[in-house]
C-alpha cells in the first residue's frame, strides 16, 4: 500500500492520493512491537525519508517507455545532482534477473551527466527495466508485432 506514504522510487501503481478510510495513519513509522529496527519513539515518515532515500538530490530522467520487439534498446539516463556533494550512480538494465547493461557516472554538485544503456534486440521477455544503485527505476515495454 502506497497511498498517504512518502515514497522515493519506482513504483508499478499510484503512489499519490488518499488512502481508504478503513487503513489506520500516523505520522511515525514502524511499531515498537518484538522485532521492531526502532527503540523508544518511531521516527515519523519524513525522518526515516531524510535518512533513508535512495536518490536524495538526484533528478534522473529516462526514455523510452516502450520499443518495438527485435530493435536495438537505447536508453539515455540523465541525471542532475542538486545536492552539495559528489555523488556516484550505478545504473543497470536487466531482463528479469539477466544484466544487459551497465554504466556508472559520477556527477559533481550542481552538474548533470547523461548516460547511455544499450542491449541488442529482444523478442523476450515483455519488459526490461533500469535499475539505479540496486533500485528499479524505470520499466521498458517489449511490443509485440
Amino acid at each position: 500500500m502506497l497511498c498517504g506514504n512518502v515514497f522515493d522510487g519506482y513504483s508499478d501503481g499510484p503512489v499519490t492520493g488518499s488512502c481508504p478510510t478503513d487503513i489506520p495513519t500516523s505520522d511515525h513509522v514502524g511499531h515498537l512491537a518484538a522485532e521492531s529496527p526502532f527503540e523508544g519513539t518511531p521516527p515519523t515518515k519524513s525522518e526515516v525519508f531524510e535518512r533513508q532515500a535512495t536518490g536524495q538530490n538526484l533528478d534522473i530522467t529516462t526514455e523510452p517507455d516502450s520499443v518495438p520487439s527485435n530493435t536495438d534498446i537505447e536508453v539515455p539516463i540523465t541525471v542532475r545532482n542538486t545536492g552539495s556533494a559528489s555523488t556516484t550512480v550505478e545504473f543497470r538494465m536487466l531482463a528479469t534477473t539477466y544484466e544487459l547493461d551497465r554504466a556508472s557516472v559520477s556527477v559533481p554538485a550542481g552538474a548533470q551527466r547523461t548516460v547511455e544503456l544499450t542491449a541488442s534486440g529482444l523478442t523476450g521477455p515483455e519488459e526490461v527495466y533500469v535499475q539505479r544503485n540496486g533500485h528499479k527505476i524505470h520499466r521498458i515495454k517489449i511490443l509485440r508485432p
